[in-house]
């Protein structure tokens, strides 16, 4: 295996391991916002109850493996393993057992715990990691093979292979489709609000004592990041549509969510002037909602 596979520091690092996993299966390059666009992390809205920071982790991922497969040739959300401080020597020996058989046939390993990385190889001592963002408290550092000494309180390893990819244009029309299905499809959960119905969740939910609390920051920093991409691959888009001005405009929409998402996550603005621009983030998410259905 390679040792020197390198996870770029985006917020997400769901994504920064999407696009390390990329380069390794694959030889073309990809652009971040093709990526983001591809895989549907673009357009994603997730709120949680207490605006908590877990959010931009625990959404359905079962539509965003889909688009993985089809689009980028690759199952993220593969085969796993779960391990937690209290499991058993036997369940971390097999589990060891099990991610060094992958690697050894030429496989990487996501790790899920608290943030997302790679597991490139091993050594007589340690799994090694990819390390998002070097040496930060919330990230698992490398960690022992069978006794797991190292890792934070649980973690999640998925088996990353190889899958065949679709043709590129319909693709990105998958990808548009998924866009869309995010304001169309109502989900009745009482515990967070995802897609449109985020915004109406955010704003039921949000408080003095959460408005600038960490959830709150972290949360819009990493939608503000999708955001900022989204804008990008609609340019990008101008390739495979006769759109141009839609792109154009749709572009502009997603660059202003940009902005709103980034002004919501600043830690010193007031609450009441947060509700003001999640209640604008809204509108404007509605009006890439009608330019997106000239698309498909």
């Amino acid at each position: 295996m390679i040792k020197s596979i390198k996870q770029d520091e985006f917020a997400s690092t769901l994504m920064s391991s999407v696009k390390a996993a990329y380069s390794f299966y694959y030889d073309d390059s990809i652009t971040d916002s093709m990526l983001f666009g591809l895989t549907g992390h673009a357009f994603v809205t997730h709120i949680t109850n207490g605006l908590g920071p877990c959010a931009p982790y625990i959404w359905d991922g079962q539509p965003f493996n889909e688009l993985c497969k089809a689009n980028l040739g690759l199952n993220i959300f593969g085969e796993n393993e779960v391990v937690t401080s209290d499991s058993s020597a036997e369940k971390k020996m097999e589990v060891t057992r099990n991610i060094m058989n992958h690697l050894d046939s030429a496989n990487l390993v996501l790790l899920s715990s608290y943030e997302y990385q790679l597991i490139v190889d091993y050594d007589d001592t340690f799994f090694i990691t990819t390390k998002p963002w070097k040496e930060v408290e919330s990230v698992t550092q490398n960690f022992e093979l069978n006794s797991f000494k190292g890792m934070k309180e649980f973690m999640t390893c998925f088996m990353i292979s190889r899958t065949n990819r679709i043709d590129l244009k319909e693709g990105i029309k998958r990808s548009l489709k998924y866009a869309i299905s995010l304001y169309e499809n109502s989900k009745d959960n009482t515990d967070s609000g995802f897609g449109i119905e985020a915004y109406d969740f955010w704003l039921e939910k949000i408080t003095e004592e959460n408005a600038n609390a960490h959830g709150n920051w972290w949360t819009s920093t990493v939608w503000a990041e999708s955001r900022k991409m989204a804008s990008k691959y609609m340019i990008e888009l101008k390739s495979y549509f006769d759109s141009d001005m839609v792109l154009e405009e749709l572009s502009v929409l997603y660059d202003k969510s940009y902005t709103l998402f980034t002004k919501i996550a600043d830690r010193d603005l007031d609450m009441k002037d947060k509700i003001e621009l999640i209640k604008l983030l809204k509108r404007n998410e509605l009006a890439i909602f009608e330019l997106l259905k000239k698309l498909i």
